[in-house]
């Protein structure tokens, strides 16, 4: 079993010294989809996040390849890295039959398709359209796609009301990337259209199409749409034609 507890903070090295630690913390019960179990743990006032896979994933991934945990952790890992804010890496590891992966919370953070659920005000829309344009540019820059770049798994935490010390008005965090990896010519291209489709799924419902074209411009770093750039955004609206 390899495992690293990634803090040195006393209270996160003894509760989460072991994947067996990790797996016996009593907690609420957050999803079980059978290839996952996800809980949440609270351990001197903070709370944290234990997830376990149990297999490796599916089909092929079982056998071959990184599994998801580690797919989990390495991305995490490489998101800070890049600069992108995401949830704080507290314990990972695996062995063959098991993976954990252990994260801070963020305190107030709600996932966007959630928070969006009761409206969006042009501010904070802008707001968000300038960050997440910023992190998303950085991760395909690097030749890397998220793979299931839903709104919901992207947390923003809005600090307009609440001043919180040091912190923005509105904080982004990109999460739950187990599936995220680096692609070459000639896959990365589908790659990146297919990550700018999913966010665009629920943007197209919740946001005018100004705002939706404004976050394109800023990932692009364009003051206006080219050729190469039209062609893109076709391929993004054609994306999920059938399958919605």
């Amino acid at each position: 079993m390899t495992w690293v507890v990634h803090t040195d903070n006393t209270a996160e090295m003894l509760a989460f010294a072991s994947a067996e630690a990790c797996v016996d913390q009593v907690g609420e019960l957050v999803s079980d989809y059978g290839l996952n179990l996800l809980k949440k743990v609270k351990v001197c006032g903070l709370t944290y996040y234990v997830k376990q896979y149990h297999r490796r994933g599916r089909g092929l991934r079982r056998y071959l390849g990184r599994s998801r945990a580690r797919g989990e952790w390495e991305n995490i890992l490489l998101f800070q890295s890049l600069g992108i804010p995401c949830l704080r890496l507290v314990a990972y590891g695996e062995s063959r039959d098991i993976g954990v992966v252990v994260t801070e919370e963020v305190s107030g953070a709600v996932d966007l398709e959630t928070y969006t659920g009761r409206g969006v005000d042009t501010q904070f829309a802008e707001m968000v359209i300038d960050r997440l344009s910023g992190y998303v540019r950085s991760m395909h820059q690097y030749s890397f796609t998220h793979n299931d770049l839903k709104w919901r798994n992207i947390l923003v935490r809005d600090n307009r009301e609440t001043k919180r010390q040091n912190a923005g008005e509105i904080e982004v965090y990109i999460v739950d990337s187990p599936l995220g990896r680096k692609f070459w010519e000639p896959f990365l291209p589908r790659r990146i259209v297919k990550d700018l489709a999913c966010l665009d799924k629920v943007a197209k419902h919740r946001l005018r199409r100004s705002q939706r074209l404004r976050f394109y411009l800023k990932y692009k770093n364009l003051d206006r749409l080219n050729e190469s750039a039209k062609r893109e955004i076709r391929s993004v609206l054609r994306f999920f034609e059938g399958r919605e």
